[in-house]
């Protein structure tokens, strides 16, 4: 298929340090892949270019296959992107041509990408397990419930509304800063201080 820059672009990534990461089922893929055949019929004729781009490489063949076959099943086989394992420039330009990073994973012990997703300007729609409440903080939007439909309202609210992806945007940067080195050394060293009762 043919990619436009221009195109609506839902993202979902998940990365180690500068290496995309795996797809794998926990990470709730199924779910975002789902909320493109849930979405209100005027939302999709408004955005024939809308796209859900899925970064990162596959747990298992098995999985990538049964995906690969959900989009199909759901007619969404054209407007569902598999890019695969990605440099990390290209991972730089993915996020620069997204206009909203989807993670509806169950078990997150932090979520490195939520993190990444807001260094570069893109609003976050997360569903709320493990510590993503805390990473995200209120600098995205954080759903209590993974429905596709419940997604696709998230998604729909933040493509449709440019003041609320831009609030996002603002949010999202501003609360990737206090995850710098340097900051999170601090606090670091602050709590290891009140834990052993020294001054820092």
């Amino acid at each position: 298929a043919d990619w436009n820059a221009d195109a609506d672009l839902t993202i979902l990534q998940h990365a180690i340090g500068s290496e995309a990461g795996n797809m794998v089922v926990t990470r709730g893929i199924p779910v975002v892949v789902n909320y493109h055949n849930v979405t209100p019929p005027e939302f999709v004729d408004s955005r024939p270019a809308a796209r859900l781009v899925l970064v990162g490489s596959s747990a298992s063949q098995r999985y990538h296959s049964s995906l690969i076959t959900l989009a199909d099943r759901l007619g969404l086989a054209d407007r569902v992107m598999f890019a695969g394992s990605v440099s990390e420039s290209q991972l730089t330009d993915w996020y620069s041509r997204a206009d909203v990073f989807c993670c509806a994973s169950e078990h997150e012990g932090f979520c490195v990408p939520i993190v990444e997703a807001m260094h570069h300007g893109v609003p976050v729609v997360a569903y709320a397990a493990a510590a993503v409440p805390e990473t995200v903080s209120d600098a995205g939007i954080v759903l209590s419930d993974k429905s596709p439909a419940t997604f696709a309202l998230a998604i729909d609210t933040v493509l449709s509304t440019p003041g609320v992806a831009r609030a996002l945007r603002s949010a999202g940067k501003r609360r990737a800063l206090d995850f710098q080195l340097e900051v999170a050394q601090g606090l670091m060293r602050h709590a290891l201080g009140d834990l052993l009762g020294v001054s820092t």
